[in-house]
């Protein structure tokens, strides 16, 4: 006969191997359009002003997140699979194309239909 604490112990893991076992949570309903995402930093940003916040990179970081830009840098992988921006290669975010003219003295950017 196993003593009280194990046969305890074995129970105990029998009761939530089990209720591990239960069916899986069902899909929730569409997220509602008007609530307010909260995100919590672990300290102050500099400005909420995307073109002034490039000496600090927690601001702009964050930014980054928020703010879309006209261009970006184009997503590679790396020989050892890590995916990074290209810092000689680029591609449209805002902007559906863009490209050099005059001798590459003007830049002709076509935004992309229906931004605000």
């Amino acid at each position: 006969m196993l003593p009280a604490r194990l046969r305890l112990a074995l129970g105990l893991v029998l009761v939530l191997f089990a209720a591990g076992l239960g069916p899986a949570p069902r899909a929730g309903a569409a997220p509602d359009a008007n609530q307010t995402l909260v995100v919590a930093v672990s300290r102050d940003m500099q400005n909420l002003d995307p073109t002034n916040a490039s000496s600090d990179g927690f601001t702009l970081e964050t930014l980054t997140n928020i703010y879309s830009w006209l261009i970006t840098y184009k997503l590679v992988r790396q020989p050892d699979d890590r995916i990074i921006g290209s810092p000689n290669e680029f591609t449209g975010d805002l902007a559906e194309s863009f490209r050099f003219t005059d001798g590459g003295k003007k830049l002709v950017v076509t935004l992309r239909r229906g931004l605000k």
